[in-house]
């Protein structure tokens, strides 16, 4: 019984030992402004999670530096931008259109127009192959 009780309380407080950033904000508007915009910038090592969201040290050091930068003055625009001068626009979820990442934004378009084509195409022949049918049959 001894023996649960203590792996218990062991598990019960393995939540003391939990590394979170401590950041002081100057005013409310500011820790608003901080997490959005580490809502909007993607980990690096997480790839489908925000730095807000992410526990990896990337992430945290990502965090921080919005943060500098926020107590520097700049802007969210600015921010961003170095960011991205610093990561790659992999950090952004919603990627500028470029020639680069032309395929990202109308790729998807283009494949559903394609099947468009090819289901009505299929569906034209279709047709009329079974006029071709219905008209031999009453020849005969």
């Amino acid at each position: 019984m001894r023996i649960f009780i203590f792996f218990s309380l062991v598990l019960l407080c393995r939540s003391l030992f939990a590394q979170t950033d401590v950041i002081q904000f100057n005013n409310v508007v500011q820790e608003e402004q901080w997490r959005e915009i580490t809502q909007s910038l993607r980990c690096p090592k997480c790839q489908n999670s925000s730095i807000a969201d992410s526990d990896a040290p990337i992430a945290e050091d990502m965090r921080q530096k919005v943060f500098t930068l926020q107590q520097e003055g700049k802007n969210r625009k600015e921010i961003i931008e170095y960011m991205i001068s610093r990561y790659g626009e992999f950090v952004t979820y919603q990627p500028p259109l470029t020639y680069a990442t032309s395929i990202l934004w109308f790729g998807p378009l283009i494949i559903i127009l394609g099947g468009i084509i090819v289901i009505s195409q299929h569906i034209r022949t279709d047709d009329r192959k079974s006029k071709n049918m219905l008209s031999g049959d009453k020849l005969q």
